[in-house]
């Protein structure tokens, strides 16, 4: 059972020791905001006609300061280094602005379709599913699970998607764009605030081209997320197997409830929305942190 792409937390392993009996739990911020990085020739997924891109996620406690304090001290029985109490669980603070944090990360895959500008930059042209498919296996092969199930097969009508996409989203069939959201990573104290369903909304956001395709695969980035104290790579026990796949029902609910991704009908861990139709869900997201 893979890991790789897909949509979890994994930062379980690396909180420190005072975790071990209960977790820290900081209060809800009162901001938040992105910061982007990314896109033309920043890595080698570019040539292949994907643009990667990384968006952070960072909040802040303005006029709350002291809550934050409070609920770090009851924590770690006292301390007078606030800012390294919370590195050590995952939150990072801005040596440029000290009021912001950064607790997580969304990662994803731009590929523009049928543009001759891309092909004139440098880029591999993608024209079809089958193009598609091809620069997905050349860049990762975990990426192929991801857009295998959402790419045309010979026999079927359209040339870009499979019949699961179109019959989900008919008007798939004149798309501009494909979204892959990779990967999105939280610190587990700031778990709880559905701040890695909101960069993920960000990341749609900015990079709609008005007809796009978004997909994700909903799958825990390391075994260790769903099973705890795994420490092997070997086959799974069928109780393993089990934990993994309730963690995969799990994301998978959750990217519907705040994504409003649907489920693919013969791959039910991959999720896709196509942006020419009004999503409900995502709007409402977005609409959490402004």
């Amino acid at each position: 059972m893979p890991e790789g792409v897909g949509t979890s937390v994994r930062f379980q392993d690396e909180l420190p020791q005072c975790c071990e009996q209960r977790r820290l739990r900081l209060p809800r911020p009162t901001q938040a905001s992105i910061d982007v990085r990314g896109g033309s020739g920043q890595s080698g997924f570019w040539e292949l006609g994907l643009d990667e891109w990384f968006v952070r996620v960072g909040v802040s406690w303005w006029g709350d300061e002291q809550a934050l304090v409070e609920a770090v001290d009851l924590h770690v029985g006292g301390t007078d280094d606030v800012e390294s109490a919370l590195l050590a669980h995952g939150v990072s603070i801005d040596d440029e602005e000290p009021g912001t944090a950064w607790v997580g990360e969304q990662v994803l895959l731009v590929a523009r379709l049928m543009s001759t500008l891309a092909e004139a930059a440098g880029q591999r042209f993608i024209s079809d599913g089958r193009d598609l498919l091809e620069a997905a296996d050349d860049a990762a092969g975990d990426l192929e699970e991801l857009v295998g199930p959402l790419v045309a097969r010979p026999d079927d009508d359209d040339d870009l998607w499979s019949a699961g996409v179109i019959d989900a989203w008919p008007e798939a069939d004149m798309t501009n764009a494909v979204i892959l959201l990779r990967s999105v990573n939280v610190t587990p104290v700031m778990r709880g605030h559905l701040l890695g369903a909101w960069v993920a909304a960000q990341a749609v956001n900015l990079f709609d081209q008005g007809s796009t395709l978004v997909a994700t695969k909903a799958a825990p980035l390391d075994r260790r997320d769903a099973i705890a104290g795994l420490d092997y790579n070997g086959e799974l026990t069928p109780e393993h197997a089990a934990l993994w796949s309730a963690e995969q029902d799990r994301l998978a609910n959750h990217w519907q409830t705040h994504l409003g991704l649907r489920p693919m009908s013969d791959v039910l861990s991959i999720l896709t929305w196509h942006t020419s139709y009004r999503n409900d869900t995502i709007e409402r997201t977005l609409g959490l942190w402004q």
